[in-house]
């Protein structure tokens, strides 16, 4: 080794370890790449779950709405029936045929 050749030598040197630098930092680069693209793959199946979620309890919502629907009116139907009785309990004669009317209603 001579002292002309001692500057390319170090010249390799440091060209050869900043390779290896910059090797490594391509290493750690593709390593939080990678953990960044699991990431965002599990966020976009936790969207998917959740939007199956909400997808199914928005169904489940309206199949609640259709069925309360149905109970209301038969809720109304019934107290219509129940005030169709009561009317004609009013009207009922405990006497029938005769003039003289039980309950007095004027009916």
């Amino acid at each position: 080794m001579t002292l002309a050749t001692l500057p390319s030598i170090i010249k390799k040197a440091k060209t050869d370890v900043v390779a290896a630098q910059l090797d490594n930092m391509q290493k750690v680069a593709d390593g939080w790449k990678a953990i960044a693209d699991e990431r965002q793959e599990a966020c976009q199946e936790k969207e998917r779950v959740i939007a199956e979620k909400d997808a199914k309890i928005d169904a489940l919502y309206i199949q609640l709405g259709t069925q309360r629907e149905a109970y209301n009116a038969k809720v109304e139907e019934n107290t219509e029936l129940k005030v169709y009785k009561a009317t004609n309990e009013v009207k009922l004669c405990m006497r029938r045929g005769c003039g003289d009317r039980e309950p007095q209603s004027g009916y």
